[in-house]
């Protein structure tokens, strides 16, 4: 599933993770969606950008249109550091 489907499933089920309003209220970008496995990365720079930018893994669930946090929000510093551990989840 593209990130572009996922995101349409996500509104149908009426939440409102990918809104315009919810990425701009966190400065929330998604990274490197995997069309396989729905294990993705965002990063936040919390409410309204106080805070440090860092990143978080995600898992977008194909069936019942929801997002979850796989480890601890905000858990890498780095994308860099993300990716690596989500490499190792997607495999």
């Amino acid at each position: 599933m593209t990130l572009t489907e996922f995101m349409r499933l996500n509104k149908q089920i009426g939440n409102h993770w990918f809104s315009p309003d919810t990425l701009a209220f966190f400065e929330s970008h998604v990274h490197d969606f995997d069309e396989s496995s729905g294990v993705f990365i965002t990063s936040e720079c919390g409410p309204f950008g106080k805070g440090p930018r860092a990143y978080t893994i995600r898992k977008a669930d194909f069936q019942t249109g929801r997002v979850s946090t796989v480890g601890k929000f905000q858990e890498y510093a780095t994308l860099q550091k993300a990716r690596t551990q989500a490499n190792k989840i997607i495999l």
